[in-house]
């Protein structure tokens, strides 16, 4: 197993996304929703990147099942 490759790559940035955007959720979780507040946009923001953390946690994932498919496909061609 090699972290060289680009899905590797994808997987660990997403989930840097994923906990900068929960950190800034947390810290930012507005109690009155007041738009001139800074919180609300920390929030907005934090709900911004916890999403594509996922959505890019996600592609990762099924990006790391087709390569082993795909190479297990290639090691059947191989042995024959």
């Amino acid at each position: 197993m090699t972290f060289k490759r680009p899905c590797w790559l994808l997987m660990f940035i997403s989930l840097a996304f994923f906990w900068v955007g929960f950190a800034s959720w947390m810290l930012g979780n507005p109690e009155v929703k007041d738009e001139q507040d800074f919180r609300f946009w920390f929030y907005a923001a934090g709900v911004l990147l916890i999403l594509f953390g996922a959505i890019g946690f996600l592609a990762s994932l099924l990006w790391m099942i087709f390569e082993v498919i795909i190479s297990g496909v290639r090691s059947l061609h191989q042995k024959h």
